[in-house]
């Protein structure tokens, strides 16, 4: 119990003051308490998920929930070594002080699963404040993220978006422009295969 009351006074800090959390945060070793943090964030997000499965009959609820400590878990210690290239490239070191970072951030992982619980209430879902809420949060996290390099990098306001902002750009531009390629390849084939008929 007391871990989880740590949780919450620290997921608060890190929620409504960033800049002030990770300039006087001393929990910097990634692999130490901020992946606990980390773990206890994806388990509560976990939960949130498992009880909109539960509620949609689509799947085993606590699967859900111990899927999403995995997953998390294995996807942010990837995750932060991508951001940890541009961060060594603008002038950051040490592996751990970018993983801190993102760990921290995980605070909003139990904010995001809840607003799926939005789509379950129809007029709310109809609306879009889902996708809304959804979107105010992920720029959120980009703020978060940026003011965890930043103090526990030592980088500038601009380096750390960077840091934070170029791996993102990067991986959305290849996914675009794979799926141009597919589509491409797609509309030649039906055209080839077309002519062929003729």
């Amino acid at each position: 119990m007391d871990f989880v009351k740590e949780w919450l006074e620290t997921a608060k800090e890190v929620l409504t003051q960033p800049s002030s959390f990770f300039e006087n945060e001393d929990r910097r070793d990634g692999f130490g308490y901020p992946i606990k943090f980390a773990a206890v964030s994806f388990l509560i997000a976990g939960i949130i998920g498992a009880i909109e499965v539960i509620a949609t009959g689509s799947g085993i609820g606590i699967g859900t929930a111990i899927g999403a400590v995995i997953g998390g878990l294995i996807g942010i210690v990837i995750w932060s070594a991508i951001v940890h290239l541009f961060v060594a490239l603008l002038g950051g070191s040490g592996y751990g002080n970018t993983l801190a970072a993102y760990a921290y951030g995980t605070a909003l992982a139990p904010i995001s699963s809840a607003l799926g619980l939005i789509s379950l209430v129809p007029s709310l879902g109809t609306l879009g404040v889902g996708t809304i809420a959804s979107a105010a949060v992920w720029l959120y996290g980009i703020y978060i993220y940026i003011q965890g390099l930043k103090a526990f990098q030592g980088l500038s306001t601009g380096r750390a978006a960077l840091a934070v902002l170029l791996p993102t750009a990067i991986i959305v531009g290849l996914v675009v422009a794979l799926v141009v390629l597919v589509a491409g390849a797609a509309l030649a084939a039906l055209g080839g295969g077309a002519l062929a008929g003729v």
